[in-house]
């Protein structure tokens, strides 16, 4: 199994640096199982990939804005004809190539994307393939093979059995109604919040400073952070589900109010509680501590750990690989699909010397063969037709036909399909040399 990892790529890397660390780890994960792993990098991702063998895709710096996608694209689809499968944590440009690229292309869709290219997820449906990372984020009109939580690498996160007495709140300070909830928990428990953020200084001032136990805490670098998280009696209201995963690796459990995601993170009594009002937060606040913080951490091991996300990867890829051989061998010879698209579906056809294709007819389709090397006998309704290189033949909608090879070197031809439909389950075998008819 060949696979190729497309990380986020052009300014999305300044952007999805969270997204490039899960890249990293999935791509080492599936190294670790003796997977062929590459990761497709541009200029624009310049990163560590450790042990994971990387290849960059060169983009001329002469070329302007417009033409930097188109350059990168043309390449990008030469080398993901070396891989299996192609696995885009990037943007929604792959996926609108997918049916014309050799291998299948699975997405990975980060969230909810932006309303804009909703269209384009949409349009690929069906030639594209699409995993989630939450049920919450979840686009309609699109079909998803699974969903596949972010893992982490609990090795990063030391256990902590005795926490403070203090709340935390971590995530995008803003004057919305997460840290307006959050400040309203620690009063009416009367537990001391540290803010882990820089808070604008009207909104402190007029919203909570009258709290008296509220401490905002500025300008702190990430180990300062990480260790309030993992000293804390609980994380209240995370902004983000991968702040979720990492309170609980350290053994801090997470009370939320029921948004977004948050239920598929957190098990009432096992790693937090989520909550529907304010009576049921303060009551649960006393809750927490019966819930030992060993429970948290085993709970991010078993469910969202860096292990079980590459496991969880592999049967998507199995399952896809399953679906859409990139080389689909027969009996006869085999064939490679070189375009996929909503109007018409293109392959590469070989046959072997004196084999030939069952007697069969479409409905819902028709198509037309160019013959590129060999020698190829024709069945067309009642007509027989002898066709070398550079000749055609048209196979009209429900016409019956087959074609052999009746010489001693590989048939080679191109086959178009056009129509309403282009699946294999539309065609009806009449005889067959393999008993499939």
């Amino acid at each position: 199994m060949r696979i190729a990892i497309l990380p986020p790529t052009e300014l999305e890397t300044l952007k999805y640096s969270a997204v490039l660390s899960r890249v990293r780890m999935l791509a080492e994960g599936l190294l670790d199982r003796g997977i062929d792993v590459t990761v497709l990098e541009t200029a624009a991702v310049s990163e560590n990939w450790n042990k994971v063998p990387a290849r960059k895709i060169e983009i001329p710096q002469s070329l302007g804005s417009d033409l930097r996608s188109h350059w990168w694209m043309s390449s990008f689809i030469d080398v993901a004809r070396e891989f299996d499968l192609v696995h885009n944590y990037g943007d929604h440009l792959p996926v609108v190539y997918s049916g014309s690229l050799i291998p299948p292309v699975l997405t990975t869709i980060c969230g909810l994307p932006s309303e804009k290219v909703w269209p384009i997820y949409r349009r690929a449906n069906g030639l594209a393939f699409y995993v989630s990372t939450s049920e919450a984020d979840r686009l309609t009109g699109v079909t998803y093979l699974a969903t596949v939580y972010h893992g982490i690498d609990t090795r990063d996160f030391e256990f902590q059995e005795t926490p403070g007495d203090y709340l935390m709140f971590m995530g995008d300070i803003k004057p919305e109604a997460s840290l307006e909830e959050a400040t309203a928990i620690a009063k009416a428990s009367g537990r001391r919040l540290i803010i882990a953020g820089t808070v604008p200084d009207k909104y402190f001032a007029v919203e909570i400073s009258d709290a008296g136990q509220i401490e905002s805490k500025r300008h702190m670098d990430s180990v300062s952070v990480k260790s309030l998280l993992k000293n804390a009696y609980c994380l209240v209201n995370p902004g983000c589900g991968m702040t979720v995963l990492e309170a609980n690796a350290y053994g801090t459990p997470v009370l939320s109010f029921c948004r977004g995601s948050i239920s598929e993170l957190i098990t009432n009594g096992v790693n937090g509680f989520v909550v529907s009002d304010m009576p049921e937060a303060v009551e649960a606040i006393e809750r927490l501590r019966n819930i030992p913080r060993k429970l948290c951490r085993e709970s991010v091991e078993q469910k969202f750990s860096a292990s079980r996300m590459v496991n969880d990867y592999l049967k998507v890829y199995s399952h896809i690989l399953d679906k859409r051989k990139r080389e689909d061998l027969r009996p006869w010879g085999q064939y490679v699909v070189l375009s996929d698209l909503p109007d018409h579906k293109v392959k590469r056809i070989i046959i072997q010397p004196g084999k030939r294709l069952s007697l069969q007819r479409h409905k819902y389709r028709s198509e037309h063969w160019v013959i590129v090397s060999g020698q190829a006998m024709v069945t067309l309704d009642s007509e027989i037709l002898y066709l070398g290189p550079g000749q055609s033949v048209d196979i009209p909608t429900r016409s019956i036909h087959r074609i052999q090879n009746p010489g001693s070197e590989p048939l080679v031809f191109v086959e178009v399909q056009m129509g309403e439909y282009f699946g294999e389950d539309d065609i009806e075998r009449l005889e067959d040399d393999f008993q499939r008819a």
